[in-house]
C-alpha cells in the first residue's frame, strides 16, 4: 500500500499582550531557546524563531499529531507562563 507524505509548514506570528510588558532583547535568547524546547517537546521541529520586542515569528513544520490550535495554543500559554516566572518584569 503507498504511504502518504504531508508537511505543513507554519509561520506563526504572535503579538505581546498590549497590556504586558514588552521583551527585553537581552532576554531574547533565553525566550528563543524556551519556544524551541516547547516545540521540540510536542514533536516539532522549530526552523527558525526571531522577534521584534512586540512580536515574535516561528517557522516550523506542524507536528502530524497535533491539531493547529492545540499547537498555537501551547506554545503561546507555556511560553507566556513561563515569561512570567522568569522576571517580575513580566508578570504585569
Amino acid at each position: 500500500m503507498a504511504s502518504t507524505l504531508v508537511k505543513i509548514d507554519i509561520h506563526l506570528i504572535f503579538h505581546v499582550k498590549s497590556t504586558g510588558a514588552k521583551m527585553r532583547t537581552e532576554d531574547l535568547g533565553r525566550i528563543f531557546a524556551y519556544i524551541g524546547g516547547i516545540i521540540k517537546g510536542i514533536g516539532g521541529l522549530p526552523i527558525e524563531i526571531g522577534s521584534m520586542t512586540d512580536h515574535v515569528h516561528i517557522l516550523t513544520p506542524l507536528p502530524k499529531t497535533v491539531s493547529l490550535a492545540d499547537f498555537v495554543r501551547a506554545v503561546k500559554a507555556d511560553s507566556s507562563k513561563w515569561m512570567k516566572q522568569l522576571d517580575p518584569y513580566y508578570a504585569a
